[in-house]
Order: C-alpha cells, then structure tokens, then sequence
C-alpha cells in the first residue's frame, strides 16, 4: 500500500507475485508484518520462472518509520528491496528471523535497519545475498551459504554503511569472493569465513576493493595444501585490520 498505512499489522500471510507482493511507501507509524512466507503459490511452471526473476521482489519498501518484520521466507526474485521514499524519506526498522531462499536476498540503496537471525542461500550464479549501495544495514548473527561458484559475490557493499558480528558463511569448495566491499564503510568482527582445506582459490575469500573497512576478529580454516587469498585490500585507507586468521 502507497499513501500512510502507518499502524498496519499483517500476519500469516502466504503469497506469489509477478511484480511486487507487498509495496509500501508513505507509512508514518510502525508497519509490523509477521509470519510472511513468499513462494510460488499456485503458479505454473512458466509463471515461477518470472516469479523467480530479479525485477519481482517480495516487499518493496520506501518510506516507512518503523517497518518490523519477523518470521519471515522468501524465495521470489528478490527478497525485500529498499528505495528513497516518494517524499524523500526513507524506512528505518527492525527485522528478526529472516529466510532468504537461493536467490537475491536484500537489495539495499536507502534506510536503516537492523537483522538479527537472519540467514541468506544463493542456488544460482546471479544471486547475491546482499546487494547494498547505501543506508545502514547491520546484521547480529546469521549465516549465509552458497552452493554455485560465481564471479558474483555472496555479499557486495557499494555503499551505505554495513555493520556483522558474530557470524559465519559458507562457500564450501567453490570459487567465489565471500564479501566484497567497493564503496562505503564495512565492519565486520568475528565471522567466521568456511572454506574447504586443500583446496585452490583463484578469489579472494574477503575482498576490500575500496571503501573503508574494519575487520577484526574473522577467521577462515587452515588452507593445508590449498592455494588462496583470505584478505585482499587494495588501496591504503583508513583500515582497521586486526586478529584476523
């Protein structure tokens, strides 16, 4: 809903979509959707193919004050895609128990938000789990796999501010950076980075390419007879990189 649909609550909500499933901009109070489980309901087999396009997002959200969203699962195109208001404004919230299914996940460019218990799965090469080009977004916890090599990160920050801790993410024998960070400011403290011991990467695990970053605490496992790079950065800015292993 466009316009003040501020004060809504929405639970236990199953729905498909070719374009939108949930659209809201305009919300001045809090917006709080629970149990929302977005998939294919219904749908043909030719249908689900643009379900799962990247243009068909689950909840596209400009300004809301105060989005909350818990229980959530997503296996559309995109998960949630956040954008400036009609006004000019942009949503902050909450978001707690999301499930981002095998292709995009969030596709962050305004607001600010926080994600706790959150995880993201990418099941093709395109997918990433979180594209963020600006705002602020910080996770608590939370894991992330991805079962396809890809010259596509599994996260890619561009911008905005990103805030982890305390998580871990998985590329299992797959050549494909992990995180990337091209613009913006990262920190990212004790996550750990899973990858597979004598094993050859051509891709950095970690990759800062420009921004600002603060990485304290990561680890990955030993590389035994592997070859790889865990951490790359590639200019000399204003870092903070310490205990990292």
């Amino acid at each position: 809903a466009t316009g003040n649909s501020g004060g809504s609550d929405i639970d236990d909500l199953e729905i498909s979509a070719f374009e939108k499933a949930i659209y809201l901009d305009g919300a001045l109070d809090t917006v709080h959707l629970n149990n929302i489980r977005i998939w294919n309901f219904g749908l043909t087999t030719n249908q689900t193919v643009i379900f799962r396009e990247a243009a068909t997002v689950g909840i596209y959200a400009g300004r809301v004050d105060g989005l909350d969203i818990s229980n959530f699962m997503n296996i559309a195109g995109t998960g949630i895609k956040t954008v400036v208001g009609g006004d000019g404004s942009s949503l902050f919230g909450t978001w707690v128990n999301m499930q981002f299914d095998s292709f995009n996940g969030v596709d962050f460019s305004s607001g600010t938000v926080t994600c706790t218990s959150c995880y993201f799965t990418l099941a093709t090469a395109a997918a990433i789990g979180l594209n963020q080009s600006g705002g602020s977004f910080t996770m608590a916890g939370g894991w992330s796999q991805t079962n396809i090599a890809s010259a596509t990160p599994v996260f890619n920050i561009t911008g905005g501010h990103f805030v982890w801790s305390a998580g871990y993410i998985n590329g299992v024998a797959l050549d494909r950076t992990l995180f990337k960070s091209d613009g913006g400011s990262v920190v990212l403290s004790n996550i750990f980075f899973d990858r597979i011991a004598n094993t050859a990467y051509t891709r950095p695990t970690l990759w800062v390419a420009s921004g600002r970053a603060t990485l304290i605490g990561n680890r990955t496992n030993d590389k035994g007879t592997g070859a790889g790079t865990f951490i790359q950065i590639d200019t000399n800015d204003h870092h903070v990189v310490l205990g990292n292993r």
